[in-house]
């Protein structure tokens, strides 16, 4: 339009100009004249009412392109172009005010996410990390700069991602681990651009089932010992009565020992179980792991006598110094190196390794099953026909209550079984 009123009126000069040339006469000079300033006249009103609203609607879109809501146009003066102004500079509010309150809400659900107990991680449409927060980071046991470099989820060497890239969608799962946690693990989508896309939920549920677990079989042991602890205490006075009675018969008297005897042996076992639902309460100290090791080595060697198990260490040359009770830590290590010693049936190797603050009981033995690993730290459960099942139960709990992490698990590729204690306190101690 600017451009058409400069054409316009560059024409009409020299229309009048050619006039004044060719004719020479003032009267239709003045004439021409007046008509050529009255349509610049006309043409600069046709600018103004057309100009100024196509100007001011080109303003518009320029700022809508910019995504720029802060930004208001003035009014003309114009009625027509002033209705337009005006409900573009409440569409203009309205965005605004739309495009806050979704920061406002991302914000928040940001937070919200971030501060979650359960574990989230969405992936793009490449199947690439684009979010997680720290509860993930935690489960997965990394940290950020790792899982921003790797972006792949399968790339992160967690033994948790390689059951998650197991889900397919709306799938859900709990999954044991090695170090006893359990996590209920879901895969899900939401809608992104009419796309779905991939996000995982990971909940922690060990807490809840080792409470409940122990709740259980606490409720169950002392049931148990209490009745039986009764029944043996009134059969074994009964006996103690006969054997005064008939004390004249030694044969009797032999097998009323021996009835006594397995009295005793009942009681003590029985009283194992109850013991394990009231451990003592923990006194620790720092203690050099390496010189707790080598005080006991010769008792680990003498748990081999009778098979051609041997026992090795490699211990770290600098001390290794953890805060720990060390007579619950050192039943810990025997019922460790026991299990160790037992799965290599009679013929096999156990070695005892400190390193990077971490203390590794490896041997060479039969390894775990998929179906004995899911079970391992269960109350009671044992892959050997006279065990007790309270050798590893006890084991976890006390390395729980120190605040170690832990695992046990075989090594497919070598066939090494190995108990990993990480002697640097992650979780909080349950003393």
């Amino acid at each position: 339009m600017r451009y058409l009123f400069i054409v316009i009126t560059i024409e009409l000069l020299l229309a009048a100009l050619s006039v004044v040339v060719l004719y020479k006469t003032p009267p239709l000079y003045f004439v021409y004249v007046s008509i050529s300033v009255a349509v610049m006249i006309l043409a600069a009103l046709l600018y103004h009412r057309l100009g100024i609203p196509i100007k001011k609607i080109t303003t518009g879109m320029e700022l809508l392109a910019a995504q720029d809501f802060s930004s208001q146009l003035r009014p003309t003066g114009q009625k027509d172009t002033d209705k337009i102004i005006g409900v573009f500079n409440s569409m203009m509010k309205q965005l605004r005010n739309q495009v806050l309150m979704n920061q406002e809400q991302n914000f928040f659900l940001k937070q919200l996410i971030d501060a979650s107990p359960m574990g989230v991680i969405t992936l793009d449409f490449n199947e690439q990390i684009d979010m997680f927060n720290s509860a993930a980071v935690k489960m997965l046991k990394t940290d950020k700069n790792t899982i921003l470099k790797t972006k792949q989820l399968s790339d992160i060497d967690s033994e948790l991602t390689k059951y998650l890239s197991e889900l397919d969608f709306c799938d859900s799962k709990i999954i044991r681990m090695s170090n006893t946690d359990r996590y209920k693990c879901s895969c899900l989508f939401f809608m992104d651009r009419g796309f779905k896309r991939k996000f995982y939920l990971i909940e922690s549920l060990t807490e809840e089932i080792r409470k409940a677990e122990r709740e259980a079989y606490g409720k169950v042991i002392r049931t148990i010992a209490h009745e039986v602890n009764n029944s043996m205490a009134a059969t074994k006075a009964v006996l103690d009565i006969t054997e005064t009675v008939i004390a004249d018969d030694p044969d009797i008297v032999e097998t009323l020992e021996c009835c006594k005897n397995r009295i005793n042996s009942m009681t003590n076992f029985i009283t194992q179980y109850a013991n394990v639902v009231k451990t003592p309460p923990m006194h620790c100290i720092p203690q050099n792991i390496n010189a707790l090791i080598n005080n006991n080595i010769s008792f680990y060697e003498a748990m081999c006598i009778g098979t051609n198990v041997k026992i090795k260490s490699q211990l770290s040359t600098t001390p290794i110094t953890a805060n720990i009770d060390s007579a619950m830590f050192e039943q810990v290590l025997v019922n460790i190196i026991k299990n160790a010693i037992e799965s290599c049936n009679g013929i096999g190797e156990v070695q005892i390794l400190t390193i990077d603050k971490q203390l590794i009981i490896a041997d060479n033995g039969k390894g775990i099953q998929t179906k004995e690993a899911q079970n391992l730290f269960n109350p009671f459960y044992s892959t050997k026909p006279n065990g007790q099942g309270i050798g590893l139960m006890f084991a976890a709990d006390t390395l729980r209550r120190h605040g170690f992490e832990f695992s046990l698990a075989t090594n497919p590729v070598d066939g090494i079984t190995r108990f990993t204690i990480s002697l640097e306190p992650s979780m909080h101690p349950q003393i």
